[in-house]
Order: C-alpha cells, then structure tokens, then sequence
C-alpha cells in the first residue's frame, strides 16, 4: 500500500521525509505490539507441539526484524529531513550524509539476508506458520503475507541508498548536464535546447554550477563541428550541427 508507493521512486524518501518517517514508525509499532502478542502466546502453548513452537519462534524473530526496520527507516526519513533543514549538497549536509549512509545502508543488507532467513523458516513449517502468517499481515495492516512487501521495501531502499551514493558522489566526483527545453519552439523531445547547466558534486556538496545559453556551447567559427544533417541545412540553413540542435532528431 502506501508504504511501496513510497518506494516507487529512488527520490521518494526525500520528496516527504516527514511522512515516509511516520509511516515507518507506524511499521515499527505495530511490529512491537504483534511482537508483545507473540510472546504472551507462546507462553501458554509453549511445548505442546513442535511445530507451533517453531513457527512461533519465527513469528518472533520476522516481527522483532520488521520493528528494527521500521526503526531505521524511520531514521533514514530523518536524516532526510535534517538534510532539508541543513540545505540539501550543502557542506554540512554532504558531511551528515556521507557519514550515516554506509552504516543505513549495511542495516538493510542484514535485514534483506534476515528476512530471507525467517521466510525460508516460516515456509518450512508449512500449514502451522499460516495462521500466523495472517496474523502478522493482518497487525501489519496487510491483507496479505507481509513478507512480500517488505522484501520490496527493502530491495528499493538499497537501490535508493546506491543511488544517492553515486548521485551525490561518495565514491567519485560526479559532473551532470542539465539541459533546459523551449516548448514554445517544438523539437523532437519536446522543445528547443535553450539553457545548460553544468553541475559538479563530490562528497554529497554541490562544488560549482555553470550556466550557459545554448548557442554558446560551440565555439566559431564551428569548423570542428559536424556537418549538419540535411532536413538542418535545408530548412535552418545552418551548415554545421551545433549542440542547440542536438535534439532535431529523437
């Protein structure tokens, strides 16, 4: 539900830190609560058969996972928040980041590697692990197994980290072109190519960002540029390809 949507994209946990954060405690808490449930259970069938024992003891170990989780999650969101408040590829905020990230990051591995532990466990059981997998879907508030979507949720979280790690350059300087489009003057992609940024990150801080006209990009006399293709000659009566003219053609 709302919690995968969250997950849809990897911008999604900084687009509203503050309620992606309260979702994920609410993971948390219900996750303790089910995990209380479990425990007061166990102590009054404990060892009437093995394999409600087992299972239990699964239940146990897939709710305390899934309340750590929630809690880290919950974390990330904040720290999300922090950077917001610090100003995000700020030196400050690059500096938080950069030191938080990994130790996130490696928190949800264990818990990817864990969950694939209680789910092999709680598989095995077979007919004796159903009832209380409803039982955490339903605390959870899932209609299904839960264990689907939180194997999601982890799998996009890692993917969003790795993302931010290279889109912020932790592990190397980054340059990124943003180009800019005139939808009055329509081109191929959706408009003529008017401005361009240049922008450089390295160690999630925002080093320099350059701004250029499109039409300054080459420089004259263009005798290093390409010949234009013929619709450009024809028509523009431009007889190099310039970079303003890139996008002419999808």
């Amino acid at each position: 539900g709302e919690l995968r949507t969250s997950f849809s994209d990897p911008s999604a946990l900084l687009a509203r830190p503050q309620d992606t954060e309260a979702r994920f405690q609410e993971v948390r808490d219900r996750a303790r609560s089910l995990q209380a449930s479990l425990i007061v259970v166990k102590g009054k069938v404990q060892g009437f058969d093995a394999r409600v024992d087992q299972a239990l003891d699964a239940a146990l170990s897939l709710s305390t996972l899934l309340a750590d989780l929630g809690d880290a999650l919950a974390r990330f969101s904040a720290l999300s928040d922090r950077v917001l408040a610090l100003g995000p590829m700020s030196a400050e905020a690059g500096a938080l980041v950069g030191q938080q990230l990994p130790a996130i990051r490696e928190r949800m591995q264990q818990a990817q590697a864990q969950l694939e532990a209680v789910q092999a466990s709680l598989i095995a059981q077979g007919g004796a692990s159903n009832a209380l997998l409803t039982l955490v879907g339903s605390a959870l508030g899932s209609s299904s197994a839960p264990l689907q979507r939180e194997e999601a949720i982890l799998a996009t979280g890692v993917q969003s980290l790795d993302f931010l790690s290279y889109f912020l350059g932790y592990d190397a300087p980054r340059k990124f072109l943003l180009i800019g489009q005139n939808s009055d003057e329509i081109r191929a992609t959706g408009g003529f190519l008017g401005v361009v940024v240049e922008m450089n990150i390295a160690n999630g801080e925002l080093k320099s960002l350059r701004y250029l006209e499109s039409d300054t990009v080459d420089s004259p006399t263009y005798e290093t540029n390409p010949i234009a293709p013929e619709p450009i000659f024809r028509y523009l009566w431009i007889s190099r390809f310039l970079f303003r003219d890139a996008n002419w053609n999808p």
